[in-house]
């Protein structure tokens, strides 16, 4: 049996097919990259750095829980939001003992303010802590370090004489020093289980950025807090160094609610310290090929479904900087190990992070370096990567690919 469509029905079920043919090739719903997505992203800053520091650190992988840095998270740590969320580990002794001391400091102005600072955005963490560690006690007095640059959004620095005053009052100092054992331990723990130096020496023989110094600053406090790095470059000298910024091994038995074993935690603490330093090596390697990423990675939606990272370069290099680590420890762990981090990581990158192409994109790469040319580095690897991208940057609605095929 054949219907007939007549009069003005055909012109309207015609109409209605041409317009849906029109958005199917239109696709304004995509994501259209533009100048902006060739812009290099760069978390290397140009400064001037003084000889004797760049003599003093040289070389040196510094691990470090400075003075200001714990200071800051015990202040938060005593705080409405500290006490109420994750972003403080609290199952230890040491966090019992911080609040036993500090007990009669929990209404002192600066507490508060960093409360209410973290309750308004979990962000403004980073305005606080990262400038925290520029800071160091000479005597009673907390002096910058002239080496480092000073931003406008610096919660810490428009707030010294509240540190201070909660310093002085609280006798802080003199809590810090009485517990240098068991923060060399800590210290001592985060070089032994981190592999930081193979991760160093590894990321070094793979790219083609070399630094001369890593300074990794923590606190035992620390818990599901936001990781973050960057690099300084001397103007005057050749040298250049990187801040990262994560938690200690410890916080991890708090993951995925506690159901990880101890070898888990080592493996997602280790895969979480990679991810923030291997950005100084990665970041660099993806500006030289914006060209061919923004049009690879175009139809944006199918490889990030989230609200952060919102531009190509951004995305593609949270791509690259976890498939990397999985390259990593396919050659440095265990069998069993391997497997058990990389589906933690799959699933935190997929479910938790929604970059739904994550799991595809790292075995290709894996697969890319384990078949690479013996003189190879992992930075050659990139032009076969973001051709596999460019090939699977199809989805459903693609109506422009079918035609053409």
């Amino acid at each position: 049996m054949c219907f007939k469509i007549k009069g003005k029905w055909f012109w309207i079920v015609a109409l209605f097919v041409i317009s849906l043919i029109i958005l199917l090739l239109w696709q304004p719903w995509k994501y259209t990259y533009s100048t902006s997505d060739l812009k290099t992203v760069s978390i290397i800053s140009g400064i001037e750095i003084k000889k004797e520091h760049i003599e003093q650190n040289r070389g040196k992988l510094r691990i470090e829980i400075p003075k200001t840095y714990e200071l800051l998270h015990i202040i938060i740590s005593l705080g409405e939001y500290g006490q109420s969320s994750g972003m403080i580990y609290k199952d230890t002794e040491y966090y019992q003992e911080v609040q036993r001391y500090f007990k009669e400091y929990k209404q002192h102005p600066i507490v508060k303010k960093l409360s209410d600072s973290l309750t308004k955005s979990r962000g403004n963490y980073n305005k606080w802590k990262n400038y925290s560690a520029y800071y160091n006690f000479e005597g009673e007095k907390l002096i910058a370090n002239s080496n480092y640059p000073f931003y406008s959004d610096n919660n810490f620095s428009m707030n010294l004489n509240l540190f201070l005053d909660f310093a002085e009052k609280s006798k802080f100092l003199a809590f810090y020093k009485n517990h240098q054992d068991y923060y060399q331990n800590q210290i001592n723990q985060f070089e032994k289980k981190s592999m930081i130096k193979q991760i160093w020496s590894w990321l070094e023989m793979n790219f083609l950025v070399e630094y001369d110094s890593h300074r990794i600053v923590f606190s035992p406090l620390a818990g599901s807090t936001p990781h973050n790095t960057f690099a300084f470059k001397a103007k005057n000298y050749d040298y250049q160094e990187t801040f990262i910024f994560v938690q200690g091994l410890d916080s991890y038995s708090q993951s995925f609610n506690g159901k990880l074993s101890k070898d888990e935690q080592r493996g997602l603490f280790i895969s979480n310290l990679f991810t923030e330093i291997d950005h100084n090596y990665v970041n660099p390697a993806t500006n030289n090929y914006l060209s061919d990423i923004a049009p690879a990675f175009s139809n944006f939606k199918k490889w990030n479904q989230q609200q952060g990272y919102s531009s190509i370069p951004m995305t593609f290099n949270e791509y690259m900087t976890w498939a990397t680590f999985i390259v990593f420890a396919a050659e440095n762990f265990e069998e069993k190990l391997f497997e058990k981090t990389r589906n933690i990581q799959e699933l935190i990158m997929i479910q938790g992070r929604q970059f739904k192409e994550y799991r595809e994109f790292n075995q290709r790469l894996l697969q890319l370096y384990q078949n690479k040319k013996n003189d190879e580095k992992l930075v050659d690897l990139y032009p076969e990567i973001i051709n596999w991208a460019a090939e699977n940057n199809k989805d459903f609605f693609d109506l422009s690919a079918l035609i053409k095929n």
